[in-house]
């Protein structure tokens, strides 16, 4: 996954690597020294997703892990220090959408969960408050997608709901 300042890649082994910028820690090895090749951070990683300050990874036990800037609580350690370091923040994760600065993520039970900026609302909690931990807002999702400023959730029932910044008509409301 590639972002403005860094980029993270996972080989077929399950290895994850980094480089490009690590001023906040993006890297999840413990510093925050940028390299300008590849360097190995973590293994049993299934998939990572990048923002501008944060990784989050879901590893190959379905666990989701997340390290670097926390300023709206991205990381979902209930709170808004940053971290050089990974962080366990849900299990039983199947599927993980990073929009900018908010998370949003499936469990295996189809649950969506949503943590982070909110200042759109693209929680679907009905609040503009941001929050630093993961909490439910939907039982029964199948898919979902983190934008900008906006949520979009395929639901079992195969209904699309979205939520969020409407600015440029990104929720399909008319």
């Amino acid at each position: 996954d590639a972002d403005s300042w860094y980029t993270m890649a996972v080989k077929t082994d399950g290895t994850l690597w980094a480089w490009g910028s690590n001023s906040y820690g993006q890297f999840g090895d413990g510093t925050n020294e940028g390299s300008h090749v590849p360097r190995q951070s973590m293994e049993g990683v299934s998939r990572v997703y990048t923002d501008d300050q944060c990784t989050l990874i879901l590893k190959q036990d379905g666990t989701l892990w997340a390290w670097g800037g926390n300023d709206y609580g991205q990381l979902g350690n209930g709170s808004t220090t940053p971290s050089d370091l990974p962080i366990c923040v849900l299990d039983q994760v199947t599927a993980v959408s990073a929009g900018d600065y908010h998370v949003a993520a499936l469990r295996a039970d189809g649950s969506l969960w949503t943590w982070g900026d909110n200042l759109y609302g693209q929680l679907g909690d009905g609040t503009l408050e941001s929050r630093s931990a993961p909490a439910k807002v939907l039982d029964q999702a199948a898919a979902v997608s983190a934008g900008a400023g906006s949520t979009a959730a395929l639901l079992g029932d195969q209904t699309l709901w979205t939520w969020g910044d409407n600015l440029f008509g990104q929720l399909g409301d008319g």
